[in-house]
């Protein structure tokens, strides 16, 4: 590993520019429009959607939206007389692919195809006049797009500031040298990256199977450590995926354990900045309730009183943000921290308030979070059209063992403890992602700009 280089004071220039400060002496700033092209997408026609008509992919705002555009999971492919015959633009290949509306524009997600392609309406190409592709694609990696986003409650680009934004401008030799040092430098980053969000997924997994374990009654407490129970401790619970129970374990359902309350369909207009807060299901993660957005005014939640949380409620989003269900934010669950208590519920989502005291509260909420009851529910869950959801119906027929009221809340208090230590590692690992993410945007911006020394 060598150590990076950068030029000298008297090497560099005012660019007049605020976003790129210095830049060398013999570079200069042009608009965007003057290096890249822009093709906006095309509408696709309904009856030719999900049939395999020619050569040409057909991709989706979707398809940008994960690490690589894999171009054989397009599911519309179209022939070059269809482009012909409806007019409409083939984007080159090692075009820069980027969002043209809606929230995924906010994600900065930016891609290159890698062979040819047809974009849909929501999107739009961008291809070099001039220089190298490449060079390009890490220059607007280090872009806000917030700069060109137009007002509204949808967000969309302003293409007038984006096709006259300023960017720096150096010699191909000299993009092409930048391009070949990112390539390196963003693949060891994204190389260690990986491995830690791999590890956090590992941790994750570790701590939804030690839940799993212990609320199954699979291992028992004995002085603070885990104990395997033998087998003429258990008894068959007759569930398949349950597998065995401890024999003194009551076999039951979630359903008469909890008064089910769905959130309210609150009208956007309702919202303002600041007042009281409304817990949307987009902020149920990680088993707690992350900052909320949106408020409505204090003098009108006596209205709303039936959706009004309480601390350590049960909550779980019922309607996820994609079709896929693994992956989507259907099933997410959550315990109402203190500072939420009286917060009230939006819609797409459920709480479940423990109403028989032979349940722990706690204790039912461990089972919530172990990955019996995510596979539960992932095999329940209704993947549409637009998203993934989940009946509340069926999800009251979980199936879960009970134990007696001081064993439960025995475990709960075990699990209070490890689930904080792997918890804490996990926050750890993701404060260490953030800052190799942050190192590597700033790699990038100072290599576009020409602040780092490539001479040698």
């Amino acid at each position: 590993m060598y150590q990076i280089k950068y030029k000298s004071e008297e090497e560099m220039k005012d660019s007049g520019i605020e976003w790129l400060g210095k830049i060398p002496n013999d570079w200069k700033v042009e608009s965007l429009k003057r290096t890249l092209k822009d093709i906006s997408g095309n509408g696709f026609p309904i009856e030719m959607q999900g049939k395999r008509r020619g050569e040409i992919p057909f991709l989706k705002v979707s398809d940008i939206n994960s690490n690589e555009i894999n171009v054989r999971n397009a599911i519309n492919y179209v022939s070059y007389r269809d482009c012909k015959l409806n007019n409409w633009s083939i984007i080159n290949k090692n075009s820069i692919l980027m969002a043209k509306i809606g929230e995924a524009l906010r994600k900065n997600h930016r891609k290159i195809n890698k062979v040819d392609c047809l974009i849909d309406n929501n999107m739009l190409a961008l291809s070099n006049k001039k220089g190298k592709y490449k060079y390009y694609y890490y220059l607007l990696s280090s872009v806000d797009m917030d700069w060109f986003i137009n007002p509204g409650a949808v967000p969309s680009i302003n293409m007038n500031k984006l096709r006259n934004f300023k960017i720096p401008w150096c010699n191909e030799y000299k993009q092409q040298k930048i391009a070949n040092f990112l390539d390196t430098k963003t693949t060891q980053f994204d190389s260690i990256i990986l491995k830690k969000e791999k590890l956090i997924q590992k941790l994750e997994e570790a701590k939804k199977s030690l839940i799993s374990e212990v609320v199954t009654g699979k291992v028992k407490i004995v002085d603070g450590e885990l104990v395997q129970r033998k087998p003429s401790e258990m008894k068959d619970s007759g569930i398949e995926w349950l597998g065995v129970v401890p024999k003194e374990w009551k076999i039951t359902k979630l359903k008469y354990f909890c008064d089910t309350i769905k959130g309210y369909g609150f009208n956007s207009s309702l919202f303002c900045d600041h007042g009281h807060p409304v817990i949307r299901a987009s902020e149920i993660k990680n088993n707690t309730i992350v900052e909320n957005k949106v408020f409505i005014n204090k003098e009108k939640i006596e209205k709303y009183k039936q959706v009004r949380l309480k601390k350590n409620d049960i909550v779980m989003s019922t309607v996820g943000s994609t079709p896929d269900v693994v992956n989507s934010a259907v099933g997410q669950i959550a315990k109402v921290p203190i500072y939420f208590d009286g917060a009230l519920l939006n819609q797409n989502t459920v709480i479940f308030r423990v109403i028989n005291d032979s349940i722990d509260n706690g204790y039912l909420f461990r089972i919530a979070c172990s990955n019996k009851f995510r596979k539960y529910l992932d095999l329940h869950a209704h993947g549409t059209a637009n998203q993934a959801s989940l009946t509340l119906k069926e999800v009251l027929e979980f199936p879960i063992a009970v134990s007696i009221i001081s064993e439960q809340i025995k475990i709960n208090q075990y699990l209070e403890g490890k689930v904080y230590d792997i918890s804490k590692t996990i926050t750890k690992i993701k404060l260490q992602i953030k800052k190799l993410k942050q190192a590597k945007q700033s790699l990038i911006s100072e290599a576009v700009t020409g602040k780092i020394d490539f001479r040698d």
